[in-house]
């Protein structure tokens, strides 16, 4: 029971104490002894219950240390199911692929060369540079103990287990906050378990990097109600989440638009327990604007960063990368199947990507205009593109098993283990997906509260904006633990009443601030507490 209702709680006991009514002791003494057969009897005293705050409070740092241990056992198992996997799976690319070029992307940065084209060795931005700057510097840590470009495979898919656990930790401390401890646990284990985002963590791909970066950045802005927020914890909290998304931004840019989702939620400010006797807004506008405005500009200073570097190495202005251009002309020309194709009919005459910075930066531009031109002047096509693209999206989540092979390029998994590998990815993905959406639209009280909001419409953001470019598979792998937690909280309604879903901080209660942050803010958890 979070510290609001504890309060409330042991106000009304208090109270009930004070007013109860003296004993009659003359007819305490003449009372008649109750019979045997009587269930109410008792050879006791009567005595008026009395609720001891200090208990309540012992109980609740038992329940949260409980729930502590649980979930650290959780996010153990969660990493040695991973790095068993790496053991088994972990390889060296061995085609032209997306892998391949992330690893010499890594090796440049590695060598002090910077981001450049391992074909050009000109300064490139194709790519978002998050992930290749990140394995960059895993190779800028093994550079020193030689043949690192060998080993670089295997220490990225170690490292990249880690945050797996790292996000399962994450993922089971958002569960508790926003529905319950229980659904908090089911969730860690979930993820923990889930087969198609344990065989990613040996794939040099972003996914297990960019989905740590996600639930990072909501584990700082959703843990503690918005009420709760003083000032320097306000700004922490707000810059905190900025700073994080800004990184994951530079890994996918999809991911920005959810900035702006946020922003309008904590703009109007309301509260679950919101109508027409209860005030309507849970903070000031005023708060409201600051920590969008801290939010926002730590975004943007971290993407910034980076425009100010493509700008001063590639001589024009680039928000974050150049493939924009192939993905929309992937899903949107005379050739487009919905899915992904080789682009037979995405050549630029500026050139291509392989032909220098200019033309690199020229290709973008040029494919980007085409690309929306084509839309418009083919309406048409967009219905059926779409219905396309969401199936290539969504039908399925076993590509980890094409990715660990090197997009069929080393076929190391005999026929057998590639059925087993693809039919336990798939029945844990409809499981998932059917809870997740079931929770969605049964359970309303993901739609009430800022905070839950707020995790929703990341999830949702995050869905359907790779819908505007083509359908694949690797899109909606990081929507996945977003389901898991819908799905683990039809396993119980919230066993907690959160802060800014009930009370709004204009309430006819006031709260001490100590008690408040006492009792929402887990204990046992430091960065919790700061």
């Amino acid at each position: 029971m979070p510290g609001s209702l504890q309060a409330v709680r042991r106000l009304d006991n208090y109270a009930r104490s004070v007013a109860q009514p003296p004993r009659d002791e003359s007819t305490a003494s003449t009372r008649t002894d109750p019979s045997p057969l009587d269930p109410s009897a008792s050879d006791s005293p009567a005595v008026e219950p009395f609720n001891d705050p200090s208990v309540d409070a012992d109980a609740d740092i038992a329940s949260r240390s409980s729930f502590q241990r649980r979930l650290w056992m959780v996010v153990a198992l969660a990493l040695v199911v991973r790095l068993i996997w790496v053991v088994f799976a972990a390889r060296q690319p061995q085609g032209l692929t997306d892998m391949t070029r992330y690893l010499a992307a890594a090796r440049d940065i590695a060598l002090g060369k910077g981001y450049i084209d391992f074909s050009t060795a000109q300064p490139t931005t194709y790519y978002p540079p998050g992930y290749p700057i990140f394995i960059g510097a895993i190779a800028f840590v093994m550079r020193p103990f030689g043949s690192f470009e060998d080993r670089l495979p295997y220490a990225i898919a170690v490292v990249q287990a880690f945050l797996g656990a790292g996000s399962v930790y994450f993922l089971g401390r958002l569960g508790r906050s926003l529905w319950s401890a229980k659904a908090g646990l089911i969730a860690a284990l979930g993820l923990a378990l889930y087969p198609n985002l344990v065989m990613h963590t040996s794939g040099v791909l972003s996914e297990t990097f960019y989905i740590f970066l996600i639930l990072a950045s909501l584990h700082v802005l959703l843990a503690v109600p918005f009420e709760s927020w003083t000032g320097r914890q306000a700004w922490l909290r707000a810059g905190g989440f900025g700073v994080l998304f800004g990184m994951a931004a530079l890994v996918r840019p999809i991911a920005l638009p959810a900035v702006g989702v946020l922003v309008v939620i904590w703009l109007r400010g309301r509260t679950a327990a919101s109508g027409k006797d209860r005030p309507a807004r849970g903070w000031s506008r005023a708060s409201a604007m600051r920590w969008s405005a801290v939010a926002v500009v730590a975004t943007l200073a971290v993407v910034g960063a980076w425009t100010v570097r493509n700008t001063l190495r590639m001589n024009q202005v680039v928000l974050i990368s150049t493939n924009t251009g192939d993905n929309l002309c992937i899903g949107h020309s005379s050739q487009a199947t919905g899915g992904f194709h080789l682009r037979p009919g995405c050549v630029a005459v500026a050139g291509d990507t392989t032909d220098g910075t200019a033309a690199e930066v020229a290709h973008d531009k040029e494919l980007t205009k085409r690309s929306i031109r084509w839309t418009i002047e083919h309406p048409g096509e967009e219905p059926r593109l779409m219905v396309s693209r969401i199936y290539q999206t969504f039908h399925a989540d076993d590509d980890a098993v094409m990715v660990v092979q090197d997009y069929q390029h080393e076929l190391w998994l005999s026929p057998l283990q590639e059925g087993a590998l693809r039919i336990a990815a798939n029945v844990a993905y409809v499981v998932v997906g059917i809870g997740g959406l079931v929770a969605l639209l049964w359970r309303r009280e993901w739609w009430r509260g800022p905070r839950r909001q707020m995790f929703v419409w990341t999830m949702l953001v995050m869905a359907v904006v790779p819908l505007a470019f083509f359908g694949e598979p690797r899109f909606k792998v990081p929507v996945i633990p977003f389901l898991i937690v819908l799905a683990a909280g039809l396993f119980g309604p919230p066993d907690t009443v959160l802060l800014d879903d009930t009370v709004p901080l204009d309430d006819t209660v006031l709260l001490d601030d100590t008690v408040l942050l006492h009792d929402t803010v887990p204990a046992d958890d430091p960065m919790e507490a700061r």
